[in-house]
């Protein structure tokens, strides 16, 4: 099986994750502004189980191939490329097998100094770098990597088509 690439905006109208990236255009006015900074507030709304946990995801190239997703129940997740942009998959849940939905499966471009926001329960990939190696702000529930973890393994790989 195969999938193409595709915008965030496709991934955000299917209703797997909000969008995080910089205002842009005539309309984009700053929250808070100064002679020393522009503040762009309120651009997306995390609401974490619990604590907020912060860190950063370090993702190295490999093939264009996913085997396997994962997913968080209690908890949004924020990738945010810092460096670099890259792609990422994801895919609704199917609330009858508690599976991936193949029909919802998305892959996207994210842009650097953008980010995605992924809804709990949503599917989602390791990114796939551009470069060598690539890193993005993650953050999600404190608790997420001991206790909200859960995973699928697809019984053939999914290639990613540019």
């Amino acid at each position: 099986m195969a999938t193409k690439v595709t915008s965030l905006q496709t991934m955000a109208s299917k209703g797997i994750c909000q969008i995080v990236e910089l205002p842009k255009g005539e309309g984009a006015k700053p929250t808070i502004a100064s002679e020393v900074l522009d503040f762009y507030g309120r651009l997306a709304t995390v609401t974490p189980s619990g604590d907020l946990s912060l860190g950063f995801c370090v993702f190295r190239k490999r093939p264009l191939e996913v085997e396997e997703l994962e997913r968080h129940m209690d908890s949004q997740e924020l990738l945010f490329a810092v460096d670099d942009d890259f792609l990422i998959m994801a895919a609704l849940n199917d609330m009858a097998t508690g599976t991936p939905d193949l029909n919802s499966l998305t892959v996207a471009r994210v842009r650097r100094s953008s980010g995605v926001i992924f809804h709990p329960g949503v599917w989602h990939g390791v990114p796939f770098p551009f470069k060598e190696e690539s890193f993005a702000l993650v953050g999600f529930g404190t608790h997420t990597t001991d206790s909200d973890m859960h995973f699928h393994t697809f019984p053939e790989r999914i290639r990613i088509v540019i």
